[in-house]
C-alpha cells in the first residue's frame, strides 16, 4: 500500500520521464525533419501532453493525500528501480482508465455489455429476500459491480488486491473526496499515441462519477482488500459468487476455482464472465482452454446449468474513438456448487 500511495504521489514526476525521453527521442532527427514535425504540431503536441499529466495529477495527488490521511504514518516507500517506476505507472494508467470504465457516462455501454447478464440472473430473487442473500464479487476494481448489486437490495462484499485500485475506490467512496457528481476530470487516454485519429480524441477529458458512490447506504456493501485466496468463507458460505473478467488472473486456476467452491454454501450460484486472457503469462502455473476450464470446474464439484453458457463481445477500458478495438469472446456460465 505504500508503494501505491507514494506511486501516486509522483505520478507527474513519472509521466514526465516518460514525456522527456519522447523529447529526446524527437531531438535525434535532423534539423530539416524536426523542422517538417514544428509545422506538424509535434512540438506543441507533446506541450499538450505535459498539461495532460498535469490534469491527471491533480487527481492522483488527491488519491496520494486521501490515503495518507487515512493510514497508519509510516515511512515513505519509494520505487527502487526503473521496472518498479515503470510499473507504477502502468499501474495508475490503468486506475485512470478504470475510472473511465466503471465510473463514467463513457463506459456506460461497456459495463453494459457485462453486467447486464449478471444482473439479469440476480434480478429473480425476489426483492424483499434480497438482504439475506449474500454476494462476493473478487477481482472487484473499483467497484463499479458489487456496488450495483448491492443497490439492488443484496448483502454485498467486494474483494480486491490491487491497492492501485483500492485507494482508488476508497477514493470514490469518500464524501469529502469525491463530493458530486463529475467532480473529477481525468485524460486516461493522453499518454499513447497509437491508433488515434486526431489529437482532440487523444487529449479528451472524462468526468467521473457519473453516478455519487457515498449516496448509497452503504450497509450493504462491505469491501475486503486482499488476497482472493486468503478470504475466509461468510457465515455459512456465500449464496452467490460472481467472477468478472476474473479467473484468468489467476495465478493457479485449480486453487481459484477451489477457493469459489470452498466459499459458496451447498447449493450456492457461480455466476462467470470473461475471457481466458492468462495475465500471469509463463508465471501461471497452467494455461487452460475452454474446455478444460469447464471440465475443471466440474472435477472440483459445480455443475453448469443447461443453457446458460453463452458467448458475449465484450471489450475492457476501451477508448471508444481509437483506430483499434480489442474484442473478447467473453464466456457466460451459471453453475451450481454440488
Amino acid at each position: 500500500m505504500a508503494l501505491a500511495t507514494t506511486g501516486y504521489a509522483e505520478y507527474s514526476h513519472l509521466a514526465h520521464r516518460e514525456l522527456s525521453r519522447m523529447r529526446s527521442s524527437y531531438g535525434t532527427m535532423g534539423r530539416q525533419h524536426k523542422r517538417i514535425g514544428y509545422d506538424l504540431g509535434y512540438t506543441g503536441k507533446l506541450n499538450i501532453l505535459a498539461e495532460t499529466i498535469h490534469a491527471n495529477a491533480v487527481v492522483t495527488k488527491k488519491i496520494s493525500q486521501m490515503a495518507g490521511a487515512t493510514s497508519v504514518l509510516c515511512p515513505k516507500t519509494y520505487a527502487s528501480s526503473a521496472a518498479q517506476r515503470h510499473q507504477q505507472l502502468a499501474q495508475i494508467r490503468d486506475v485512470l482508465k478504470q475510472f473511465v470504465r466503471e465510473w463514467s457516462v463513457e463506459g456506460g455501454e461497456e459495463r453494459s455489455k457485462t453486467f447486464t447478464p449478471i444482473m439479469d440472473v440476480l434480478t429473480t430473487i425476489v426483492p424483499q429476500y434480497r438482504d439475506k442473500i449474500t454476494v462476493l464479487v473478487p477481482g472487484s476494481g473499483l467497484g463499479r459491480l458489487a456496488w450495483e448489486i448491492a443497490s439492488m437490495g443484496f448483502d454485498t462484499t467486494s474483494n480486491e488486491l490491487s491497492p492501485y485500485m483500492n485507494l482508488a475506490f476508497r477514493f470514490l467512496l469518500s464524501r469529502s473526496s469525491t463530493p458530486r457528481v463529475h467532480h473529477h476530470v481525468v485524460h486516461p487516454f493522453g499518454h499513447w499515441f497509437s491508433h488515434q485519429r486526431s489529437n482532440s480524441s487523444l487529449f479528451r477529458s472524462v468526468t467521473f462519477p457519473d453516478i455519487l458512490p457515498s449516496l448509497f447506504p452503504l450497509s450493504q456493501l462491505s469491501h475486503k482488500e486482499t488476497d482472493f485466496l486468503e478470504l475466509l468463507p461468510d457465515r455459512d458460505g456465500y449464496d452467490f459468487i460472481v467472477t468478472h473478467y476474473f479467473i484468468d488472473t489467476s495465478h493457479n486456476i485449480i486453487a481459484t476455482l477451489q477457493k469459489v467452491h470452498s466459499l459458496l454454501k451447498y447449493g450456492g450460484t457461480w455466476i462467470n464472465l470473461g475471457p481466458l486472457l492468462w495475465m500471469n503469462g509463463a508465471q501461471a502455473t497452467m494455461e487452460l482452454s475452454l474446455d478444460e476450464v469447464l471440465n475443471l470446474s466440474r472435477i472440483i464439484g459445480f455443475e453448469v446449468q443447461e443453457g446458460s453458457r453463452r458467448t458475449i463481445p465484450s471489450e475492457y477500458t476501451r477508448d471508444d474513438t481509437a483506430m483499434m478495438r480489442w474484442i473478447y469472446e467473453a464466456e457466460f456460465w451459471i453453475a451450481v456448487k454440488k
